[in-house]
């Protein structure tokens, strides 16, 4: 079953996750919504991260929905996407209407062209 790049894309968003004790990013909640959406994913999917997290956050998206599938007894097919937002204090709402760039990174070709379609923007990959 092909991922389905014309269903509108879904995301939880937040800031920069806070440092944990260590001095990590913390992304206990970012990983909570990975484990959730592995839990209750009934087709095929693109998963969007717009939260401006640390390199290596998507494998970690990853692995949570991989893991949660397992304990499914499933494998639906699915991508995960980095696409962070640049949001200034102050402006944030303009920002978010109006971005002065826009960044898609993904290991999938087919999930880029799904997301630069739902951007509505001319993107460069």
């Amino acid at each position: 079953m092909p991922l389905r790049p014309s269903a509108p894309p879904r995301s939880c968003s937040s800031p920069w996750p806070p440092p944990d004790q260590g001095g990590h990013a913390d992304l206990r909640y970012v990983l909570a919504v990975a484990r959730s959406i592995g839990r209750h994913m009934d087709a095929p999917r693109i998963v969007v991260t717009k939260s401006t997290v640390p390199v290596g956050t998507t494998g970690k998206v990853a692995d949570a929905i991989r893991a949660e599938q397992q304990a499914r007894g499933v494998a639906i097919p699915f991508e995960v996407v980095s696409n962070p937002e640049f949001l200034k204090e102050g402006s944030a709402v303009a920002d978010f209407q109006k971005p002065d760039r826009i960044v898609i990174g993904s290991s999938s070709p087919a999930a880029i062209e799904a997301m630069v379609t739902q951007s509505g923007e001319l993107v460069e990959p």
